[in-house]
């Protein structure tokens, strides 16, 4: 399944490229007085064992509290979401960060409160850095 390298780095790409990589982010920043509901069915994320969700949860927080994990200035403020999308074998898994504090913290994903209070500003691709 999905195992984070410990050379991630956040990258801004064209969507040719993201289509051909696979594995993207998104940045979703807090937007006071928004309230959008969405109503539906959301499908759970593929697999994964819990031992493994744990480290990479671990890993991945660790590496987006790195400055030279990002090529892009993203200016993350207090609320501002963070989403990672690992595209596998059996499906896209997601790994949701928001920040609080000065530092990225891991969250739950889930696509119906993410559109809440937040918008989709900003996507790319995640590449290892070299």
């Amino acid at each position: 399944m999905c195992q984070p390298s410990a050379t991630l780095k956040l990258c801004s790409c064209s969507h040719k490229e993201q289509k051909a990589l696979g594995d993207t982010w998104e940045f979703h920043p807090h937007v006071l007085g928004k309230a959008e509901f969405i109503i539906g069915t959301m499908a759970g994320p593929p697999p994964i064992d819990p031992a493994q969700e744990k480290l990479n949860l671990s890993v991945l927080t660790q590496l987006l509290n790195k400055p030279e994990t990002f090529d892009v200035d993203l200016q993350p403020k207090t609320k501002d979401r963070l989403l990672l999308n690992f595209k596998g074998t059996k499906g896209v898994h997601r790994y949701g960060f928001e920040y609080r504090r000065g530092q990225w913290r891991s969250i739950d994903y889930d696509p119906f409160s993410w559109v809440y209070e937040h918008t989709h500003a900003k996507t790319g691709c995640l590449k290892e850095n070299h």
